[in-house]
């Protein structure tokens, strides 16, 4: 202590001790340490006197401060009681304990609902609607027991009645009534398009305190360079002919091609042969899927199965082709494999694998990567995070498709839900995970409602019958 050179009555002082011991007197002891705190002194008894210093150990040991564990001591002592059996209950703290709270939660709670939703989107407008502190609020949201949730509201299509009605049944099209669970889906290949970007307008980055911020510029925020690719999904399946899996990736193509460079730059010659992207029309997409999701389909397809019919699904675009296209149907015949499009429910990007978490999943790989500053690199950047992107995940995503379809069904054809978590990690861990997932029992009901209104017209059409004969 006097090497410090401090004066004596200052490192006499009680504060300055426990800095000097490092011992803290704020940490508070666990039922556990209760416990072994009172037994640790019970065993150093000597004829039922707690020899000179061993508070002062025990407090050492546990990091606590003398008189915490005194205190312990002493509440046990009074009890009088069994260790096992009144220790907990004589030395813990009282519920009521403490700073008693300024404000009811409960009445906090009702006047929060009462604020309109555009007056508290941040803690500081709700804090000020409430007049109390950001810190309030801020404990109610973070607390064990949170009375508050931060929510982001994310914008989803309007459905019309009839909407609703077609997404009811395409969900409810999709389950097998003979095992209760939603169809393997294995003869499906959904195809999508996606704008992928050359970078973010808005990026965060984790920085030490040293490190700059990044520059990043472009001419124009509204004129980031992007590209169109259409991608061609399914689900992944074992392969008993290579005695592999499949990852089901079918292929991704960018609405781009290759041309001569007009005039002499900075960056390449004149002639060097430069990517271009170009308007997609019907024509345009009507090529893409012959030249080449057609191909793909025929090299990439498992053999055992390429006989059976494979259907494609798109969405409801104008440029897309109607499944009745002449020139499509001659490209089909052609390549010998049959394949047919179907559309799916209008406003429903939901039900398509690629809409629901194959494109988010892409994109962020993509920026990953690097996208570089040219559409030469953003185009291999896109293809190597589609080679990279793991089978695993995209086998996930159509259990997660199935799970939407079900919300679908409940909510009889309503976007109104969340999309359903089901630890699909924890339940492979443990060799539980389903190979499809099991539908609703609320489809069941649409099943009986058919029932009877068949059984109905059945009764109607015999009374005609029997009105004939009259």
């Amino acid at each position: 202590q006097i090497t410090l050179g401090l004066p004596w009555p200052f490192l006499c002082h009680k504060s300055m001790r426990r800095l000097l011991n490092k011992m803290p007197n704020n940490k508070k002891l666990n039922d556990v340490q209760r416990v072994q705190a009172i037994s640790r002194i019970q065993k150093s008894l000597n004829e039922n006197k707690i020899p000179h210093g061993e508070l002062k150990k025990t407090a050492d040991f546990f990091g606590v401060s003398r008189q915490a564990i005194s205190i312990l001591w002493q509440n046990f002592s009074g009890t009088g009681g069994d260790l096992l059996s009144k220790s907990l209950e004589s030395v813990k703290r009282k519920s009521g304990s403490g700073r008693p709270s300024k404000y009811n939660i409960d009445d906090l709670v009702e006047h929060v609902e009462l604020i309109p939703l555009r007056e508290r989107t941040c803690i500081r407008d709700l804090a000020g609607k409430l007049k109390i502190g950001k810190s309030t609020v801020h404990r109610m949201m973070n607390h064990d027991d949170s009375a508050l949730r931060r929510h982001t509201s994310a914008l989803k299509p309007e459905l019309k009645p009839e909407n609703e009605y077609e997404r009811y049944l395409y969900a409810v099209s999709k389950v097998n009534m003979v095992t209760g669970t939603f169809n393997d889906m294995e003869d499906e290949i959904h195809v999508d398009e996606k704008w992928f970007y050359l970078t973010l307008e808005g990026q965060t980055y984790i920085l030490t305190k040293a490190e700059m911020d990044p520059k990043r510029c472009v001419g124009h925020k509204s004129h980031i360079p992007k590209i169109m690719f259409l991608a061609a999904t399914c689900k992944p399946r074992y392969d008993p002919h290579t005695r592999m899996m499949w990852d089901g990736k079918i292929g991704i193509w960018p609405f781009a091609r290759q041309v001569p460079a007009q005039r002499n730059s900075i960056r390449r010659d004149k002639g060097t042969l430069v990517w271009t992207p170009y308007n997609v029309g019907r024509n345009e997409y009507r090529a893409m899927l012959i030249d080449n999701v057609l191909p793909a389909i025929k090299e990439k397809w498992p053999i055992g199965s390429l006989g059976q019919v494979k259907w494609i699904q798109q969405d409801n675009c104008k440029v897309h082709i109607k499944a009745d296209d002449p020139e499509w149907l001659a490209a089909v015949a052609a390549n010998e494999i049959p394949v047919q499009i179907y559309n799916q429910p209008p406003n429903s990007p939901d039900t398509n694998i690629n809409d629901l978490a194959f494109f988010v999943s892409i994109q962020s790989l993509q920026h990953k990567l690097g996208s570089g500053t040219s559409l030469e690199t953003l185009i291999a950047s896109v293809l190597e995070a589609y080679n990279q992107y793991p089978w695993i995940k995209l086998r996930n995503a159509f259990l997660t498709l199935q799970c939407c379809l079900n919300c679908i069904i409940e909510e009889n054809g309503g976007n109104k839900y969340k999309i359903p978590h089901m630890s699909k990690g924890k339940l492979e861990n443990t060799g539980m995970l389903p190979m499809n997932v099991r539908a609703t029992d609320a489809v069941f009901d649409y099943y009986e409602m058919e029932e009877l209104v068949d059984d109905d017209n059945n009764d109607d059409d015999d009374d005609d019958d029997d009105n004939n004969e009259m």
